[in-house]
């Protein structure tokens, strides 16, 4: 009995610490990766500053930094592809770049190239042959399957347009299936981001879950939210989807302290090819919000970013919404209206609410 006891004794405690060392190697792989992607956003907020005040070759160096903590999302390794073709005319970069876009299935790479660029006979001929010959990395039948929920969603309301009995119980049955379809995803494949779905990942699902945010569906958003702490999930998007549910569904969508993030229609919006902000009234808690996703940036390094792509529209960095009053004299009719309002505000001294013109429109806010 003795010798029995003397042999048990370090066994159990050999399983116990082996079991310790298993959930503290747990532990700090979660933490790194934790990290990796605090970092990661850190430099990209710094990158996408650096656009803004066109010091480009910091922001190509910045992505690099950003590039080495993740996988990169596609808005910025679109963004660093920019930079290196068309702002610092480093082929070599480039064409590493457009091999990953070509990658993850990216189409429209000669439109975004400088034109400057492509007089290059040579490297507009890699371009055209790495297109050419680049193997998708990603899975197309996922892919296709995500084209298909987005396309059954906004078919069905294109030919249910008039607000019968008939017509909204056939939309709520298409809604009910993607969003079943949507929960399965999750829950079959270990990644759905936009390196295993595909660079246009985000362009299929913005309809899917806006609709399902604005239908009062918290169960995406809680979805999301692990995403977004996974890495798989650009957190710039999650927190527009985040704002416009806590904006519509807070009991009281015209208290500025139900906006968590700033970053939705309720702040910036655009009309009439004129920009439209109202600075949050919670600040400080908006960017406590926003650190506490991993994002970096601060309310008014956003507000930087979504005033320099409205303006100058070379890079991407956020969905900026359009609203518009039914056709471009009422568009136009509505932001005069509201100009003046703002106008008047600002010469009382009160500047929560400001605007911002272009002389004539630029290809869509995307």
């Amino acid at each position: 009995m003795l010798i029995k006891e003397y042999i048990l004794k370090p066994m159990k405690s050999l399983l116990r610490l082996f079991l310790l060392l298993i959930v503290f190697s747990f532990l700090i792989i979660h933490l790194e990766g934790q990290n990796n992607l605090k970092q990661y956003y850190n430099y990209v907020n710094q990158a996408e500053l650096a656009i803004c005040s066109e010091n480009y070759f910091s922001a190509a160096q910045l992505y690099e930094k950003a590039f080495i903590q993740k996988k990169p999302f596609g808005k910025d390794l679109k963004n660093a592809y920019i930079i290196s073709c068309n702002f610092l005319n480093d082929k070599e970069l480039s064409i590493y770049y457009a091999h990953q876009l070509f990658q993850r299935g990216f189409r429209d790479l000669f439109e975004i190239s400088d034109s400057t660029m492509m007089k290059d006979v040579d490297f507009y001929q890699q371009l055209a042959i790495l297109y050419d010959t680049t193997v998708r990395m990603y899975d197309l039948e996922l892919e296709k399957k995500f084209e298909s929920l987005a396309s059954e969603m906004q078919m069905v309301r294109y030919y249910c347009n008039h607000p019968s009995d008939s017509c909204i119980n056939e939309i709520n049955k298409v809604d009910r299936y993607c969003y079943q379809s949507l929960i399965e995803f999750y829950q079959e494949y270990s990644e759905i981001s936009d390196c295993s779905v595909g660079y246009n990942f985000y362009s299929f699902t913005q309809f899917p879950f806006l609709n399902f945010v604005q239908s009062n569906n918290y169960n995406i958003q809680k979805i999301l939210y692990q995403e977004v702490l996974k890495g798989n999930f650009d957190a710039t998007r999650y927190m527009e989807l985040e704002d416009i549910y806590h904006y519509s569904y807070a009991n009281y969508p015209e208290n500025q302290n139900s906006i968590l993030y700033g970053a939705s229609y309720a702040n910036t919006v655009i009309t009439d090819n004129t920009l439209f902000i109202l600075n949050p009234e919670n600040m400080e808690q908006i960017n406590s919000n926003r650190k506490a996703i991993y994002v970096a940036e601060t309310w008014n390094d956003y507000l930087t970013k979504v005033t320099s792509q409205f303006k100058y529209k070379k890079f991407f960095f956020y969905p900026v919404s359009y609203i518009s009053y039914g056709n471009d004299n009422d568009d136009k009719l509505n932001a005069d209206k509201l100009k003046s309002e703002i106008d008047f505000d600002n010469f009382q001294g009160n500047f929560r609410r400001i605007y911002m013109e272009r002389e004539e429109p630029i290809f869509a806010d995307f």
